[in-house]
Formats: C-alpha cells, structure tokens, sequence
C-alpha cells in the first residue's frame, strides 16, 4: 500500500466529519472553512 502524499492543495468548505480525511502526509496545504470536529489528526 503506498503513502499518501498532497502538497500544495487547497481545501475549502470540506466537512470531514462524514468523510474523513485520508491518512497521509499534507504539505503546505490550505484549509479554508473546514469541519475537523471530532476528527483524529494526530
């Protein structure tokens, strides 16, 4: 299974309570108005 790698993305109005973010490396990325609530970003 490979590693994921972003960088340089932007992410806007994403609710990642319902889908979750992908485990995996994100690199100078923007999040703009996003819901994280709840989630596991360790």
């Amino acid at each position: 299974m490979s590693h994921l790698y972003v960088e340089g993305v932007t992410f806007e109005k994403n609710n990642y309570i319902v889908n979750h973010l992908p485990k995996g490396d994100y690199e100078n990325c923007i999040f703009i108005q996003c819901d994280f609530s709840g989630s596991n970003l360790s």
